[in-house]
Parts: C-alpha cells; structure tokens; sequence
C-alpha cells in the first residue's frame, strides 16, 4: 500500500512535469520577448498593418493618377498599310511626297499599282479648361492619402494595443501557472503528512481522503493553467506573425505600473482631434467635399489642346515625308439624360454621410476616453483590494501552520488555508493584469502612443 502511495505521488510530480514540457516539441524556438518588442513587432509586421501599409499605397497610386488631369499625354503610334485602292494610294503618295506628273494620268488615277505605306505618328494633348474638375479630383485624391496615412497610424496603435493586451495575458498565464504549481507542490507534500498521520492512527481516515482529493482538485487547475499558457502564446504569435511552433518567454513580471495622476480625463475634456481615426474620417470628409466639385464641374465646357507629328515612307522609320496640325477642342455636354445631375447627387449623399459618421465618431471618442479612466480607476482600486486581501491570507496561512503544528486543526483546514492564499495571489496578479490593460486602454483612447 505504501509504495502504491509513493509511486502515485511519483506519477504526479511526472505528470506535472511532463504537461509543463509537453507543449514545447524538440524542434521549438523559445524566443525571449519583451513587452517594447511584442508591440514593436505588431506595428510593423502585423497582418492589419502590412493590409494598411498597402492601402495607403492605393491611394498613393490613385493620387499619382490624378497628374493625368492637368498633364499633358503624349501617344506613339506606327502604322503599316498596303493598299491599291484609288484614294489610299493617291493620299499615301502625297504623305510621302512622292508625287509626280505621271501619277495624274487616268489609268494611274483609277488602277494604281498597290503601294505600301508605313505611317508614324506622336500625338500630343494638354488639358486647358475643366471647369474645376481637374483641381478638385486632385485635392480629393491627396486627402484620400490624408486618410489612409492617419488609417496606418491608427492601425499600428491599435496593434500595439492588442500586443500589450496579448502579452500581458501571456505574463499572467505564465505566473498564474507557477502560483499553480506551487500550490500542487505545497497540497502534495501536506498529502503525504497526512497519508503519514492517518497510517500512525493520529487522524481519521477521511482527513487522508479530503487531502487525497484537494491534490486531485489542484492537479485539475494546473491542467488548465498550462492550457491557459498555451492558448496565450498561440494568440500573441498570431498577432506578431511569427512561425506557429515559436514558445514565447515573457521579459516582464506582473507588477503595478505608475500612474500619472492627470490620467482621470476630465469629462469635459475632448481628445477626439488628436485620434488618428479622427483624423482620417476628417480627410476623408474634405475629400468627398472635393469630389462633389468634381462631379459638378460637368456642367461647364472642357477644352484640350493638341499637336500631331506624322513621318510617312515606304519602309518603317523611313521619312519620305512629314506633316504637323495643332489645335484646340471644346466639348460641352449640353444634356446627358440627368447623368451629371445623378452624380452630383450621389456624392453629395457621400459627403453627407460621412459627416454624419464623423459626428458619431466624435461622440464615441469621448466615450471611450471617459470609459477607460473609469475602467483603469476600478482596476486600480481591485488592485489595492487584491493587495490588501493577500496580506489577510498570508497571516490567515501563517497562523493555521501554528495551529496545525499544535493539532488544533485538519489537514483540511491548513489545505483550505493553502488554496485561499493561492486565491488570493491569483486575484492580485489578475487585478495587476487589469490595471495593465486598462492603462494601456486609456492611452489608446486618447490616441497617444502607448507608454507601457
């Protein structure tokens, strides 16, 4: 019976060991990490942001586009033709120049031999007039760069964000699971004392069996606990876009961070300017004001000015002969069945709704802000609680030991004293947690950058 005894406790301490180890295969990387890298990581390699970084390139793209409105276009051109028919060959010898007085006789006029003509051309085109619509197509263009930038930079923060909230989750796993273990470790040997005692006749039976199954309850949390551990490094190399076999080893302990005390944000205070999201749905305002500029400029004439170059010969690059023409085109659109009218519109519907949105936006920024100092304010004060409570358990443990050792209580009891201060340590690292997150929710609120 005893070695059964002992080969359980054996197994335990195996199996602890074996599910501490068992996620980290022989071909794992543990990468050391800091909280400073993980964010810094997430801001520049995160797939939201490389999404973003890409974004900002089409709109680049598209605002480079818009040069063609006030640019001037210059197309070359070749072509080749072998022709007898009457009014091509006659057109082609005058193009290249080749003329003669035999070529006025009628059986030449009426059936020319077949002649080849090989035409090359450069024509150019300035846009002159537009009614406005070129300026505002480029002013929107550039705002919409505007807003994918202030996008970028709202998507990093955001980043940054979720890497403070991932990592921190990682650190508590991490130290929730040695609090865990420790308290394995502590109901184990008292197990053992107890299995000691109840074989020296010195306590019941069912003291033995009541530890027996605070071990078993333990062994169940530490289970979870490095489940826990897992699922936390899984998530923040997600976000970091790192190999899905790398085991993560957190440089940062749960400790309660400095608060600046200017941190409670006065209610009447509005910060929604200085948010990057803010900032983009503004661009994106103006350049919809652009757009419907754009659109109404329509109704007004456009005028281009052009110049044509051709070289005509018999074999290609071969200038037998030349021409030129410059000029000036006006079209105007007198009526276009509502087309223009539709559009303008529907632009204007546009910018109104993102108005719309940015009012919202600015109300929700304000709510976030004020609900972040309140959540870190809570956060604070379960901390101070959490801190306060652990004490109490401390003394609470240290005083049932004393009891213990003069027989004035269980086995039993001194494990419920062990498992409340373990309780208690993990309510104070998880309300540590908290003041770290919120903190860090405050600062992304604000759209400050985040100072963890």
């Amino acid at each position: 019976m005893t070695l059964c005894r002992r080969s359980r406790a054996i197994i335990v301490v195996a199996l602890a060991w074996m599910l501490a180890a068992g996620s980290e295969s022989a071909d794992a990387e543990v990468l050391p990490l800091s909280l400073e890298q993980a964010q810094r990581q997430a801001a520049n390699q995160a797939h939201a942001v490389l999404t973003a970084a890409q974004e900002l390139e089409v709109a680049r793209s598209s605002r480079r586009q818009s040069l063609a409105t006030v640019l001037p276009s210059v197309r070359v051109g070749q072509q080749w033709m072998r022709t007898d028919d009457a009014v091509g060959v006659f057109g082609s010898r005058l193009r290249q120049e080749r003329f003669t007085q035999a070529d006025f006789a009628l059986s030449a006029l009426n059936e020319p031999a077949a002649l080849t003509n090989v035409r090359t051309m450069i024509e150019i085109q300035q846009p002159l007039f537009s009614g406005g619509g070129a300026l505002s197509q480029r002013r929107a263009a550039a705002e919409q760069v505007e807003a994918a930038s202030a996008r970028l930079v709202r998507t990093r923060q955001h980043m940054q964000f979720a890497a403070a909230e991932a990592y921190w989750r990682l650190v508590l796993s991490f130290e929730a699971l040695s609090v865990v273990e420790a308290g394995v470790a502590a109901a184990m040997s008292h197990a053992l004392q107890a299995e000691k005692a109840w074989r020296a006749g010195s306590v019941s039976r069912s003291q033995m069996l009541a530890a027996r199954l605070r071990v078993a309850e333990l062994e169940a949390n530490l289970i979870d606990a490095h489940h826990q551990r897992d699922v936390a490094n899984d998530g923040l190399t997600h976000l970091l876009n790192l190999p899905l076999a790398t085991l993560l080893e957190p440089a940062d302990e749960l400790d309660l961070p400095s608060i600046d005390p200017l941190a409670k944000i006065d209610s009447s205070t509005s910060e929604s300017p200085h948010r990057a999201d803010v900032r983009a749905l503004d661009a994106q305002l103006r350049a919809s004001r652009h757009m419907v500029r754009r659109e109404g400029a329509a109704y007004l004439p456009e005028i281009h000015a052009f110049a044509r170059f051709a070289w005509d010969g018999q074999k290609p690059l071969r200038a037998d002969g030349e021409t030129w023409s410059a000029g000036a085109s006006l079209s105007w659109s007198i009526f276009d069945g509502f087309l223009t009218q539709g559009r303008v519109q529907q632009a204007r519907a546009r910018a109104t709704q993102i108005d719309l949105a940015l009012v919202d936006l600015h109300n929700r920024v304000d709510r976030q802000v004020r609900d972040a100092a309140r959540q870190l304010d809570a956060a604070q004060q379960r901390a101070e609680v959490a801190a306060t409570a652990i004490a109490s358990a401390q003394e609470h443990l240290r005083v049932t030991r004393i009891e213990y050792d003069h027989g004035i209580v269980t086995t039993t009891e001194l494990l419920d004293a062990e498992v409340v201060r373990r309780s208690a340590q993990l309510r104070l690292l998880q309300a540590i947690h908290d003041v770290r997150i919120s903190k860090a929710r405050q600062q992304f609120a604000l759209g400050t950058s985040l100072n963890l």
